[in-house]
């Protein structure tokens, strides 16, 4: 009978380790998910301040008078035709975005 106490013991030792590695399991998934949420969040908010034209820099720069937002030399570098990439509208100027920058 004593056996039997103590192999009851373990059984239920080895049942609260199964039951906390299962815990255990469920939080790892669980992470796993926020950080390939966090990922994608990153990618969208790389692409929301990535160049549209050049697809590689930062914006830091916006055309007027339409508002589409580019990388610096991209927004300067439509000043010579004066037309916008994106619209085809004439531009009047480009504005720098000293706060996109500090994003970078």
């Amino acid at each position: 009978e004593r056996q039997v106490q103590q192999l009851e013991m373990e059984n239920a030792t080895v049942q609260d380790e199964r039951a906390r590695c299962q815990a255990a399991e469920l939080e790892l998934e669980q992470a796993r998910q926020q950080v390939d949420q966090l990922k994608r969040t990153v990618k969208n908010a790389e692409a929301e301040v990535t160049c549209g034209n050049c697809f590689s820099g930062r914006i830091s720069a916006a055309v007027r008078p339409c508002g589409h937002t580019f990388c610096r030399p991209c927004a300067r570098g439509m000043l010579t035709p004066q037309k916008c990439v994106q619209c085809y509208k004439g531009i009047q100027e480009v504005v720098e975005l000293t706060w996109y920058s500090q994003l970078s």
